[in-house]
């Protein structure tokens, strides 16, 4: 119920006073990534790996939070958990692509 049409994942979905969220958590979108990445669902992985690059500024820096329709960035910019997140995703990606499927990290 969190994941967006879009592939991003909203911290929560009840109103908080100042009505339904609009942003997601960029953070938890690379964990997603991560995540497909380890059960070889790469394919997957890569194409959501490369439409959240689209969510950072022309020098891909992250905020914490991204509008999920518009890619707008809100919260902290620029975002270290954000950055670790797009490391750890890149990572485990290249690292899945470099060995055999039957193969652990």
């Amino acid at each position: 119920e969190l994941k967006s049409v879009q592939g991003l994942f909203f911290r929560y979905k009840q109103h908080d006073g100042l009505g339904e969220p609009e942003s997601t958590c960029v953070v938890c979108a690379f964990w997603h990534v991560e995540a497909l990445a380890l059960v070889v669902r790469l394919d997957e992985a890569i194409k959501i790996f490369e439409n959240l690059l689209d969510h950072g500024n022309h020098l891909v820096l992250l905020s914490d939070d991204s509008h999920a329709n518009t890619y707008s960035q809100w919260v902290n910019f620029p975002q270290p958990c954000s950055h670790v997140g797009l490391i750890n995703a890149a990572f485990i990606i290249s690292r899945k692509l470099d060995k055999p499927l039957f193969l652990d990290i």
